[in-house]
């Protein structure tokens, strides 16, 4: 069996997570603060006693405290702040947004645009790329290859 132990200090709330996994990889899967869980437990019961929709009204404040306080902290308005549920939507988001973007101001069709991206690109945002050039006139997609070191490794550059 696994033993469970004392993860270390989670910096986001400075506590202690009891785990039988060490989480390497954080990417959206992190175990959630306590706090988090306690406000998800207690929206819950708010569900089940008034019905969905009540009860999101009821919550209404709290998201929209979350646009007010992103957008101080980066001197931005909340209608210029997207709360969406993944690091991948935004990305893509934001990277079509740019290339349409990048196309109206170009009204050159024949002008060739190059997306550059590296031979470790993450997946999906390789897919937004090539679906993007696939689908628009005028789009490449280029790989930047990497130096291989004397492991064959990548080196991380260029």
């Amino acid at each position: 069996g696994h033993e469970t132990f004392l993860a270390p200090m989670n910096s986001r709330n400075n506590f202690f997570v009891a785990a039988k996994v060490i989480h390497l990889n954080h990417a959206g899967a992190s175990p959630s603060p306590p706090r988090v869980v306690s406000c998800l437990a207690q929206h819950q019961v708010a569900e089940q006693e008034l019905g969905g929709y009540r009860a999101q009204a009821q919550a209404q404040y709290r998201v929209e405290a979350v646009y007010e306080k992103a957008a101080s902290l980066i001197h931005a308005k909340k209608t210029e702040i997207a709360l969406v549920e993944s690091a991948t939507v935004a990305w893509t988001r934001l990277f079509y947004s740019f290339c349409a973007a990048v196309e109206k101001r170009d009204q050159d069709k024949s002008k060739q645009n190059i997306i550059l991206v590296s031979e470790a690109e993450y997946a999906a945002n390789l897919v937004a790329a090539c679906e993007w050039a696939r689908s628009h006139q005028g789009w490449t997609v280029l790989t930047l290859p990497s130096k291989i070191n004397s492991y064959g490794r990548s080196t991380g550059k260029v």
